[in-house]
């Protein structure tokens, strides 16, 4: 028993440790220039992904943190709907991270407030990120976002969009509104992840399946191996959990999309669960 308790810690602390993040794309702004709009470092399939303001005035570089930063104009009237935003290819990636750090202030104070979004693909639905309330000033330390974990329903997607949304028309100077000539920065944007080792696959029915799909009271599921199973909302929550059995009662569940994963020797397996 004493060996296999070892064991299995040395398994847990050889996977989930020594492992270090990846940096999937990162913004730092080192040139001060139009190539900047792309990631100075990347995976390669991120190389051409493009940062953007969206409501604005066009991206200009000034100072930032240690070199320059992403710098706009133009965020009056605002609140959620003015923005900033990249995308990223999180495709064999998991275990995902966020930092950012953001000023605003000065002779031409921009929006104070921001929260962080996500969605999957252009047709996505915006969902907020859990812990990125955001509120700025004339400094590069009062909004800091550090290693914030991007829900788990980012793992592993061609396409997933973050952006730094406007929530209120307040500016870092407040009570004072925010002015057209209102001015905020975003810089250092880091996103990192682990890339799976352990075959995060949605397209091996020869380890398990499941029907039927969409469900509405139960599925019935077909797995080759002893394995646990958890059920993840759309979001990033953990809404089921258990082992594998022949019968497995989603009743309980809001009508939507989940991802359903399965856990066993041979890796972390997921397919997309519509209950209806």
């Amino acid at each position: 028993m004493k060996r296999t308790i070892t064991l299995l810690a040395i398994f847990v602390l050889t996977t989930y440790f020594v492992k270090a993040q990846d940096t999937i794309a990162a913004w730092t702004f080192p040139t001060g220039t139009s190539a900047d709009l792309k990631p100075d470092i990347s995976i390669p399939q991120d190389t051409a992904m493009m940062i953007t303001s969206v409501g604005t005035s066009a991206i200009n570089y000034k100072n930032g943190l240690t070199s320059f930063a992403a710098q706009a104009t133009g965020w009056d009237n605002g609140a959620n709907t003015k923005y900033w935003q990249v995308e990223i290819n999180t495709k064999t990636y998991q275990n995902l991270k966020l930092s950012s750090i953001q000023q605003s202030g000065g002779s031409y104070p921009g929006p104070r407030d921001y929260k962080v979004q996500y969605k999957l693909g252009k047709i996505g639905t915006w969902t907020d990120i859990p812990g990125t309330a955001i509120v700025t000033a004339n400094n590069w330390t009062s909004s800091v976002l550090s290693n914030v974990d991007i829900p788990v329903a980012c793992n592993n997607q061609d396409s997933v969009y973050l952006r730094w949304l406007v929530t209120s028309d307040t500016s870092s100077n407040p009570p004072a509104l925010i002015a057209s000539n209102g001015t905020t920065k975003i810089d250092n944007i880091i996103i990192t992840g682990i890339k799976s080792s352990t075959n995060i696959n949605e397209d091996q029915p020869e380890i398990f399946s499941f029907y039927p799909n969409p469900a509405s009271t139960s599925v019935f599921i077909n797995c080759t191996e002893r394995s646990n199973y958890e059920i993840v909302s759309i979001d990033g929550k953990s809404m089921k959990t258990g082992i594998v059995s022949k019968i497995i009662d989603v009743s309980d569940l809001r009508k939507g999309i989940y991802l359903f994963e399965i856990k066993n020797e041979k890796g972390v397996f997921i397919k997309k669960l519509i209950i209806q």
